[in-house]
């Protein structure tokens, strides 16, 4: 049977778990969705027959207690939504038997801190998601060995301190990293993108048997006050193709060397004090040659000299 719907009227038993549904519960093949009810309770052997589970949305309930054994019979889960429940703490979850899982998402909680070695045994994961928690720093060694991560989001914490290179791995694959809504400071995330150095060392592109993918950085909405290209550098072998440095404090963009960003095709600047798009105070225009979307707008931008926009010769959208 491909769909299974049950509307829970009262209180009801669904394996051992207290559940205090007011809203339908599908369970289509290989997949539960018991998102947007009350559930409260998270046994141990809840989810003990479903061997073949692959997708489990448990996202917008109010668990006041999970098992650490609950998540432990689900060999086959791919992907596990447990965003918006209430988490304060991930100590009592343990993931470790999720060898399959390609997908984890956990924002929109109040997780204050991760322990080390917290996500170990997770070499499939491709998308981990911690966004809007009260996360205050990331330890070293927590996210190594995620091989397979392409996307890492800790957007909306409350992050300072750096993020050690340790703690970035090896990622190999890592093709969007959104840190925006924290409390960055220019220096650490100097030290951030220094980080991807050891892992990106080799040119990609025409010339080279290594091929070039698309990459995404989020830095907006943080306490940057300056940035060098020449640090971006760090991260480039690889397509740098979008760029965010939107509400931040940023004055200019300059760069120790003659650094280019030739893939960088958007980038955000949106709400910084920038007073100048080129000129002897800037690169910008020199460095992002191929930029087709660039947002300038609420800065301190008071005039633009004449040829200033010669150099976006791909400009489409100012």
């Amino acid at each position: 049977m491909d769909t299974f719907r049950g509307v829970f009227t009262s209180t009801s038993d669904f394996g051992s778990a207290l559940v205090y549904a007011t809203s339908v519960l599908i369970i289509r093949r290989n997949c539960t969705y018991a998102s947007s009810n009350k559930l409260e309770e998270l046994s141990g052997v809840v989810f003990s027959s479903l061997v073949h589970l692959k997708v489990l949305d448990l996202s917008t309930n109010n668990f006041k207690t999970i098992d650490s054994e609950a998540l432990t019979s689900l060999k086959s889960l791919e992907e596990l939504y447990l965003e918006d429940i209430g988490l304060k703490s991930l100590s009592r979850i343990n993931f470790a038997e999720l060898n399959l899982l390609k997908k984890l998402i956990l924002g929109n909680n109040d997780i204050e801190a991760i322990f080390q070695h917290q996500f170990s045994g997770l070499n499939d994961l491709q998308v981990l998601d911690l966004s809007k928690n009260l996360i205050i720093k990331v330890p070293d060694d927590t996210l190594q060995n995620m091989i397979s991560l392409q996307t890492l989001s800790l957007q909306s914490n409350q992050i300072r301190k750096v993020i050690d290179r340790r703690c970035l791995g090896g990622y190999t694959n890592l093709r969007k990293l959104n840190i925006g809504y924290n409390k960055i400071a220019s220096r650490i995330v100097v030290k951030i993108l220094q980080s991807f150095q050891p892992f990106n060392d080799k040119l990609c592109g025409e010339t080279s048997s290594i091929g070039c993918r698309p990459y995404s950085m989020y830095l907006n909405d943080n306490n940057l006050t300056r940035i060098d290209v020449y640090d971006l550098f760090n991260v480039t072998n690889d397509k740098l193709q979008e760029l965010h440095l939107a509400n931040n404090e940023l004055t200019t963009i300059s760069t120790k060397r003659k650094y280019k960003l030739q893939a960088l095709i958007v980038l955000n600047l949106r709400g910084n004090k920038i007073t100048t798009v080129c000129g002897n105070r800037t690169t910008l225009d020199l460095s992002t040659p191929n930029v087709e979307v660039l947002q300038l707008d609420n800065n301190f931008i008071r005039n633009l000299e004449k040829g200033c926009l010669y150099n976006f010769l791909k400009l489409k959208v100012l």
